[in-house]
């Protein structure tokens, strides 16, 4: 590997932490959906869970997405 590394020198090679949730902005989203659509709820199926999540998803603003996921 460091031979190689030396025969190509614009290459670097970067340390990567363990998972980090909060660098993906998915896990924001998702953790916003859990709180406002599924928390304290019971659900007789599958389907009307997707169906609410679905719902919930619809209702935000492209605002409100972008905040989730620190988009300026």
């Amino acid at each position: 590997m460091r031979r190689f590394l030396q025969d190509h020198p614009r290459l670097k090679l970067g340390y990567l932490p363990r998972y980090q949730p909060g660098l993906n902005p998915q896990e924001r989203i998702w953790r916003r959906v859990r709180y406002e659509a599924t928390t304290n709820r019971w659900f007789a199926s599958l389907e009307d869970i997707w169906g609410l999540v679905h719902n919930t998803i619809r209702s935000w603003t492209p605002s409100k997405v972008q905040k989730l996921c620190n988009i300026s």
